[in-house]
């Protein structure tokens, strides 16, 4: 990855074919702005603020404290008043008085600052296409299966007398606890003595063999518990039973199906008793914790040999993009100067396919521009995952309108949450993505169809609004210098002529060609870890003797309208191509 100062390139501009062409930021001022602008979209899917085109280059959710520090990278434009520091009105003023821009969320109490000089567009809430939470649904039919079994089932909330109080840290309502709670049991000293314990009254209709079944907090974190019918004899559940169909009901707290035994009932009441007398586990059967945990969503005596598992459910989307449209109506009847952008999830690409693509067209159909983020390094520990960024923005810029713009946000944090640092130490990224996977994600969604950026830099464990490795730091200056000089070429029509792009060695590269006052402009990106060698094949009307290899300090020359060049891994060059 060479860098140093561009030797054909001036402070300005540079000299092409005897002409000078001038390369700015539209849309960022020197001095404040006092007046709204018009914000428009321009037919190539571009923003145009008062009628000029512009490329934003924008951070998710930052307070007014780090604006300083995230321009001196090359950020223009802050997406998302809300980081609990700042009022929306504050947050645009912050803007205003840097010569940046602001994105505020359009919820309606943000509608008076319509007019504000500052304001850019406005978004709606992030990823809407994210699963909703379904209320879980008894996996059985009450009193009697399909198959002919039967099946009794009580709610851990309801007993008929219990001593655990639920005002404890576990208490929560869920969808995805049965009837929307459990039964929470905490304490920091337990023994036999004074154990946790409740009772319920149970009503069997039929004589016969029962397995009995618990909905409850994991057992691999949970104090094991005794259980009994009828003061019979108690049963022992041990550490190391294994749940089923677990789901996740808080940050640290999950709930599963768990075997209990086998009981012979009789017709008629019986009294069901559970109690806890132990300190929970830590993880591994062998680890005994410093409290005693429970807590017991629901119960079942089944007849059936089957487990009570839930049949599966296609997921829905939490915000419908009919919904999404009602918003989009609602503030286009107040403010029709600015648009909306919609932030979705990967889940429209095949490999994160949530839904079918008439849903994601929908979701187009609803917004004046949408985007999407995706963080292959920090997000999901796969560097090898950073050529997806090409394609996924491919994907997108297909299931909307051309002229819709299309977004992209990228990871530029150290560490995401789902991700552990002993991972990210284990596969060679410290500090999260490389500069020259963060360089190659920028220009994939750029060459894909891209005409805004931009990034996320927040970071857990510990928790930190703004954490960007120096590397990335470095990049960032250098990316977004380049995003900005080129901006004007790059929101261009796309070259009429064909450019060809021949495969001699490794690849696929990714390319886009842009016509800009008299030249050609050639953005290309290796699109894999190996080695590439392609050879490009200009039209027949350009007839330039060689190419300039922006911010690299060389030229390559042409022959017989063509030329070639050697990438690096993930590497990008930027071309340009002399007119007649």
């Amino acid at each position: 990855m060479r860098q140093g100062k561009n030797w054909w390139f001036l402070s300005l501009g540079f000299a092409v074919a005897g002409g000078f062409i001038l390369l700015s930021e539209p849309g960022r001022t020197s001095t404040p702005r006092t007046a709204a602008a018009q914000v428009t979209l321009g037919p190539q899917g571009e923003l145009r603020v008062n009628g000029q085109p512009f490329l934003p280059i924008f951070v998710w959710l930052q307070p007014v404290r780090n604006f300083d520090f995230l321009i001196s990278l090359g950020i223009n434009t802050f997406m998302g008043e809300g980081a609990q520091e700042e009022t929306a009105k504050e947050f645009l003023d912050a803007a205003q008085a840097r010569g940046v821009w602001g994105i505020i969320h359009s919820r309606e109490e943000n509608w008076p600052l319509k007019g504000h000089p500052a304001l850019l567009c406005w978004m709606f809430g992030d990823e809407p296409d994210l699963p909703a939470k379904q209320p879980y649904q008894r996996p059985v039919k009450v009193p009697r299966g399909d198959d002919g079994s039967l099946n009794i089932w009580w709610e851990g909330e309801q007993p008929a007398a219990t001593n655990i109080s639920p005002n404890n840290w576990m208490n929560l309502t869920h969808p995805f606890l049965s009837e929307g709670k459990w039964l929470p049991g905490y304490a920091e000293e337990i023994d036999q003595e004074h154990p946790l314990w409740a009772r319920y009254e149970v009503l069997v209709p039929e004589a016969g063999i029962y397995h009995l079944w618990v909905r409850e907090f994991t057992k691999n974190w949970a104090s094991p518990s005794w259980w009994r019918f009828d003061a019979g004899p108690w049963q022992h559940t041990e550490r190391d039973l294994k749940p089923l169909e677990l789901r996740k009901v808080h940050r640290v707290l999950s709930c599963g199906w768990v075997p209990y035994g086998q009981v012979k009932l009789s017709a008629g009441r019986h009294v069901f008793e559970v109690k806890v007398d132990e300190m929970r586990t830590a993880g591994r059967p062998e680890k005994t914790g410093q409290d005693c945990m429970v807590a017991f969503d629901a119960f079942l005596l089944t007849t059936s040999d089957q487990p009570p598992l839930s049949p599966p459910r296609p997921p829905v989307p939490r915000v419908s993009p009919a919904q999404i449209a009602a918003q989009y109506r609602a503030l286009k009847a107040v403010d029709a100067s600015h648009p909306i952008y919609l932030n979705l999830t990967a889940g429209f690409y095949e490999q994160f396919a949530r839904y079918d693509d008439a849903t994601y067209r929908r979701y187009c159909q609803a917004t004046d521009i949408v985007g999407y983020d995706l963080y292959p390094v920090t997000g999901w520990g796969k560097p090898e995952w950073v050529p997806l960024i090409g394609a996924a923005t491919r994907k997108l810029r297909a299931l909307a309108s051309p002229r819709l713009p299309v977004w992209v946000i990228l990871e530029c944090t150290t560490k995401l949450r789902w991700v552990s640092q002993e991972h990210l130490n284990r596969i060679g990224h410290p500090q999260g993505a490389r500069d020259f996977e963060l360089r190659a994600m920028v220009w994939l969604a750029m060459v894909n169809g891209a005409k805004g950026i931009g990034y996320f830099p927040h970071r857990w464990d510990p928790y930190k609004q703004c954490d960007i490795s120096e590397e990335l730091q470095a990049e960032m200056k250098r990316t977004n210098r380049q995003l900005k000089e080129l901006a004007p070429a790059i929101l261009s029509p796309d070259a009429p002529e064909q450019v060809k792009c021949e495969t001699r060695e490794g690849g696929p590269v990714n390319f886009l060609t842009k016509k800009y006052q008299g030249g050609f402009y050639l953005f290309a990106v290796n699109t894999t870890r190996e080695p590439a060698r392609v050879r490009f094949t200009l039209p027949p009307t350009v007839r330039a003797s060689k190419v300039k290899v922006y911010d690299e300090q060389r030229e390559i020359a042409v022959q017989r309208g063509k030329f070639e060049d050697s990438f690096g891994e993930l590497e990008v060059h930027i071309y340009f191509i002399p007119g007649e």
